[in-house]
Order: structure tokens, then sequence, then C-alpha cells
């Protein structure tokens, strides 16, 4: 094996697994890009298991052959065996009988002689195993693969403690000693060290090319100048392969070995700001010259050459380039004169998703659309930014991006918005009409409009003249919003949104009128007509339900609770803010922090300390937000709640209790809220074919044969919710009757009781 002259970092996990799959291969081949540590690993590996089964073994070197007939030659000069007669390969295979163990590195630029040799040497020495390290598969029979992931980083933390529990981190520092002896991460520059390690994607080859340049700049200076890595990253070893000696240089290695389609498909690659399926790869990049039905061909082969990685973790395969990859084929892509085509098509795909999921949104949920979008929200503010140059699209998408601000983002959002209509004249466009209703609404929810600001003015009066009953009902809600949050006028608040509802009813049933009914029923609250407030905030928890608006239904969930909390009735009050919980979407801060400070509010009476704990956090992760529960309507309420649980325990043990949820997350709150209530009730209920833990419950009680009326007194909720709900599961068990649904909760019974 070639001599260590460095340390060795980490791998603890990776050395395990390739000990267990050795065994059970004669040829295990390790992939993986260019700069990822495959021969560091192969040797590192073969070194310790030479520690503890002395062998004869040898490392055969191929990145510098350039003829595919050398490479028996090299394997030869390897492994000392002298080459005899005109056939060299029978020659080697007779001096390979003594060997137990051959490495033949860097096989991906001869991968198709490589493979031929190995299958010859796995025939002609049946007691031979055979270590491949390249960038691309060998392709043989029995082969087996080990994708080299990158060294670790810990997605959170940004102190000592990690970057000491970090294989990036820990490289990064020990190759920083060496060009700057006595180098330590402290609290001031940790989060520098871990930024690095994170944006180079724990690349070995691009940490220790950052750490050389501590010759002359600090961590905190490296940063910002990631930005240009390829320029960055250069300088490295001497005695390093002259290939491995830059990171363009590693890239360029594996690019040119890239046929035409396969380098213009890599290049237009670039413009994908993140991971994606192969349909959106189709969709942008095929055009003349490579036609779309080239792609998926085009696209398998970069990633057999690990030019493209695979992203698991979701139900579609989805494709991702590394960041230093991306920054290489983004050059190209401009050097070819292809990046107005592909950007303009990037931005194409996502003004479609996004017109497609606000267009849906108007008479149904469309969670999945707007979830689509968030995952891919990357890309999304890619195309945003290429939008620039067209203010109309620009506005257009941002306000159709509605919902995915509201629920992940209200604060950025806003901001973008604001920009976009700052810089253009005030017109009845669809864009900026569009891109207002979004700008006062979230201007509303985050409190960032509350200063009669110019575009405040030039919106309603452009509504005004507008026809369209949907962006009128909007400018009502809007203005009622502005009554009730910041001017305290209940009776104009009123007027406004009673306007609302009657301008999204001539539109039918949908998001926006289920949510206007709810908000309009709060404030019948406030007027001291709590009835009619009840049947509106019902009427607003039926309609989003039936159109499977899982977002409108936690605000009317929501209003239902405060209306619960409001005549006494905490336990209803508990059933409804849980219910609006088990509907929120994983990583919604103000919607989950919002049904837990009412969750605190029922239960400060029995439960004060418990209470505690889930103002503390929510309070905490609401801060980032600069949205306090205290400018909300329901405020005074949540911090009546907070001094009555304080006020039931000692000073010492409420403010332990409000600390200790300081750790929490927003979705770990979501979960243990859940977990918390349901071990409270009896043994957790899993879903079912699609079927939420309230349809479940719904449906065995249904079962239990109770009535609507029956169960929705049990369940705390209104006869009509209750009917909701059993449309729903009958609709998703495809039933047509209560007997079948009774019938279908028999038989999981049953099967359970046999599965136990």
């Amino acid at each position: 094996m070639p001599s260590r002259l460095s340390n060795f970092v980490g791998r603890k996990k990776e050395l395990a697994e390739l000990r267990r799959l050795l065994p059970r291969t004669r040829l295990l081949t390790l992939l993986g890009p260019g700069g990822s540590g495959k021969t560091r690993l192969a040797i590192e590996f073969v070194r310790q298991r030479e520690s503890r089964f002395p062998e004869v073994a040898a490392f055969a070197e191929l990145g510098d052959i350039t003829d595919g007939a050398l490479i028996v030659e090299a394997i030869a000069r390897a492994s000392g065996v002298r080459l005899e007669g005109r056939d060299h390969l029978a020659s080697l295979i007779r001096g390979l009988q003594s060997h137990r163990l051959l490495v033949l590195d860097n096989c991906e630029h001869l991968v198709e002689h490589a493979a031929q040799v190995a299958t010859d040497l796995l025939i002609g020495c049946p007691q031979l195993t055979l270590i491949a390290t390249s960038r691309e598969r060998l392709n043989v029979e029995a082969e087996h693969i080990y994708l080299v992931p990158p060294l670790g980083v810990p997605a959170g933390g940004m102190d000592v403690a990690t970057a000491d529990s970090s294989d990036a981190a820990r490289l990064f520092i020990d190759r920083a000693r060496s060009v700057r002896p006595g180098f330590l991460v402290n609290t001031s520059n940790a989060v520098a060290v871990l930024t690095i390690c994170r944006r180079l994607e724990g690349m070995p080859l691009a940490i220790e090319l950052a750490a050389a340049r501590l010759t002359t700049l600090s961590p905190h200076d490296i940063v910002p100048r990631l930005e240009d890595s390829l320029r960055l990253l250069t300088r490295g070893s001497r005695g390093g392969a002259s290939r491995q000696q830059t990171l363009r240089a590693t890239i360029d290695w594996s690019y040119q070995l890239l046929s035409d389609s396969e380098q213009r498909l890599l290049n237009r690659m670039s413009v994908f700001a993140g991971s994606v399926d192969a349909a959106a790869v189709e969709e942008v990049c095929g055009f003349p010259p490579l036609e779309r039905n080239d792609v998926l061909d085009a696209l398998t082969r970069l990633v057999e050459k690990s030019m493209v990685q695979i992203e698991g973790g979701h139900d579609r395969m989805r494709y991702r380039l590394l960041e230093t990859i991306r920054e290489y084929s983004a050059e190209k892509l401009v050097a070819e004169g292809d990046d107005a085509g592909a950007r303009d098509r990037h931005r194409a795909r996502y003004r479609r998703l996004i017109d497609e999921a606000y267009e849906a949104r108007r008479h149904r949920g469309a969670v999945a659309e707007h979830r689509v979008l968030w995952q891919e929200m990357n890309d999304v503010r890619a195309a945003l930014e290429w939008a620039r140059r067209d203010p109309e699209v620009e506005q257009e998408m941002l306000g159709g991006l509605y919902l995915v601000w509201m629920v992940n983002a209200p604060r950025e959002g806003f901001e973008r918005i604001n920009d976009a209509l700052r810089r253009v004249a005030p017109n009845p466009s669809k864009g900026f009409l569009r891109a207002g209703h979004a700008w006062d609404a979230l201007g509303g929810i985050t409190g960032l409009r509350w200063d009669g600001t110019p575009i405040d003015v030039r919106l309603i009066e452009l509504v005004g003249k507008s026809d369209d009953k949907f962006f009128q009902g909007a400018m009502h809600m809007g203005l009622g919003y502005v009554a009730e949050r910041q001017l305290r006028d209940m009776e104009r608040a009123h007027s406004h949104m009673v306007a609302g509802v009657e301008m999204y009813t001539t539109l039918g049933p949908g998001p926006q009128l289920a949510m206007a009914m709810g908000s309009l029923g709060s404030v019948e609250v406030r007027l001291g007509r709590p009835d009619v407030g009840r049947d509106w905030i019902e009427k607003a928890v039926a309609m989003a339900l039936e159109i499977d608006d899982q977002y409108g239904a936690v605000g009317a969930y929501f209003h239902l609770g405060y209306l619960e909390l409001d005549f006494g009735t905490r336990e209803k009050a508990l059933a409804a803010f849980l219910a609006g919980l088990e509907l929120v979407e994983r990583g919604d801060t103000l919607s989950t922090t919002d049904q837990v400070a009412g969750i605190g509010c029922a239960i400060a009476d029995t439960d004060p300390r418990y209470a505690l704990r889930l103002f503390g956090a929510a309070a905490r992760l609401r801060t980032p937000l600069a949205l306090p529960v205290a400018r909300q309507p329901w405020g005074p309420r949540v911090e009546s709640g907070v001094r009555e649980a304080r006020s039931a325990l000692p000073e010492k043990e409420a403010d332990a209790a409000w600390a200790s949820g300081g750790g929490l997350t927003v979705d770990s709150l979501q979960v243990e809220v859940r977990e918390q209530f349901s071990s409270r009730s009896g043994p957790r209920q899993r879903a079912v074919h699609g079927l939420s833990r309230r349809e479940i419950e719904i449906a065995e009680l249904v079962a239990a044969g109770m009535t609507s009326r029956a169960i929705a007194e049990k369940l705390f909720l209104s006869e009509r919710t209750v009917e909701t709900h059993l449309t729903h599961i009958m609709t998703k068990l495809a039933f047509s009757s209560r007997a079948q649904v009774a019938t279908w909760v028999a038989e999981l019974r049953g099967a359970s009781v046999r599965e136990g």
C-alpha cells in the first residue's frame, strides 16, 4: 500500500461497512465523485485489514494511464510480477496466484478495459479479491457497489461540540494544523468552520483545499469566498496527482470523460438550485440539440459516472448536483450560450406549477401542490430571481405563492412582494392584483403592512375599480383585519368582513370563503354575539373539511377553540385545538405555536406545569419571526393563561417549566403534544387507508352504533363537522353507508387481533 503522508480522519462507519461487505464479494467497487475520498478510504481499509490478517496485497494506480492496453503492465509493476512471453495477461495471472487482495485505483477513464481485466483476473485467480475505486461502476458480473458518502456534518448545531463530533470538521482542523500549527476550533470560529464544511457538503478534497487557505485567510475570511469556490480551492499538495491539485482540475478530469450529450445535460442541470425528479430534468433540459427523449438516458449515465447525485427519502427518485459541480457546469452553460434558454425554461416550469397550485387553491385545499412548491423552494427562489427581468411575471409568481408564504415564510414573502411592488407603477394587471392580495394578507399576519403605506392605498383603489369578486372579497377581508388587529374597531371590522363573505359566497365554496367565515365568527363573538359567531365558525370548519382545506380547517378550529375558552368549556376548547394541530403541516411555525398556545390556555387550570412548557416553547419558536402573540387579537387570552398557570406554581418551578421546552423544534413540538394527549386518552391510533386519527376515531364510534349527534357531544364537535368527517371517511374508503364503515372497523379489529 502507498505510504500515508497525512492523518486518516474519521470514516469509522464506512470502514465497518467495508469489513462487512468484502467477505460477500470478490469485486467491491468504491464509487463516488472526484474528491470524495475513495482512494484514501480503500488504502486505509486494506491497511487495517493487513494488520489483522497478514496477506499479500497490491495497489495499482491507473489514473496516469491513458491506454487501456497498459493496465496489465501497471498491475504487474504494482504487484512485483515479472511479465514473460507474449501473453502478458496469462503471465500476470500466474504471478498473482499468491496474492489475496488487489486494489485498482481510478478506473473511470478506462472503465471498459478495467472491467475486462478484472473479469479475467477473477476467473484466473480464484483466491484473489479485487477492490476498485471509480467514478463509474465497472458493470461486470458479481460486482458489489459501495457508494462512498461525504464526510459527516451534523445538520444542526454550530458550536465547538458539534465540530468535535463531525468528521468533516475534524478533517478541516487536521489539515489546517499542517499549515497553521496549533490551530484550534473555539467559540469564535466554530460557526465559520462548520459553515465551510456544510457548504462544501463534506467533500474531503474540497475541505482539504479550503484548509490549505489558512496560510493567509481565517475561517471567517473563507466563508464569503466560497461563492467562487472553484477559484478559491486551489493549491493542493505538490505530491498529489495533478488532477487533484485544484478542485477545478478534479471536476474537469471527470467532465472530459463525458459524451457531448452528457456534458450538455450536466451544464443545463446547473440551473436547478436543489434536488428535482426526472420529469423536471426532462422538461427544463430537453431542448435542441438535446432532445427530450434522450434526457433520461443521459441522466442515467451521469448518475452512473458520479456526476449527478441521487437523493433518497422521497417517493420519487430525485437528482441533484454537488455545489462545486454546479458551479463548474454553470460556467460551461454560459460559455455554450445556453444559459438564457435553460433559465427561461426553468422559470416557465415553476411559473406553471405556481399557477396550477394557485388556481386549485380557489376551490379546494391544494395542500399537495403547495407542499411540492415548498419542497422545491430553492428552485422557486431561483426562478423568481430570473423573473425579475419581467415584472408582470414576477408579480404573478410572487402572488401565486400566497399559501406557501403564509404557511412557511410569511416575512420572506411579504418582503419579496413589497420590493416587487415598489419597482412598478400601480396597474390593474392580474400580476399586480394577485401580488397585492398576497401582500395584504402577509402584511396583516406579520404586522408589517400596518403603516398606511402607498401600496395599501393604490391597491384599494385598483381593486375598487375591478369587477373581480375574488379580489374585492380579499380587499374587504384585508381592511377587516386591519380594523380588527390594528385599529381595534370591531364594528368596522365586522362591516368589511360581512362584505368579504358576501363577495366570496358568489364564487361558491372555497378556502377563502371558509377562512372569511371563521374570521367573521370570531369578530361576532367579540361583539357580544357568541351564538351567531359559533354558527359562522362551525360553518367554516365544515366547509374547510368538505373542500379538503387543511390549512383553513386549522384556522377554523383555532377560532372554535377560543370561542369555547370564552364560554368556559375548556374540554371542548382543548378538543378543538388538538383537532387543528392534527392538521398542521410540518414546519408551519405560526399555526403550530398558535394551536399550542391555545392548548396551554385550555389546560392552565388542570396542568399548569405542562401549560407553561407549551407557552414557553411557543414563545421561543415565534421569536425569530418577530411575530409575538401579544400583537394578535387573542394575545390577551394567552397572557391570561400564562398568568393563571404561573400563579399555580412556586416561581422557580414556573420558570423551570417555562424553560423546559427550550430545545423543542416546531416538528418535535407537534409530535410531543400529539403523543402527550394521545397517551392520556388511550393507545395512539395509527393512520389507516389515508384516514387521520380523528377520522378513525369517528369511524370507531360509528361502528359502536352512535349517532352523529352523540359523536358530536362526545368529541366536543358540531354535528355538521361530524357529518363532514364521515363524508370524508366514506369517500376515502369508497363506501356509501355507515354500515359499511362499521363492517370495515370490525374487520380491522379482527386483523389487529390476529397480528397480535
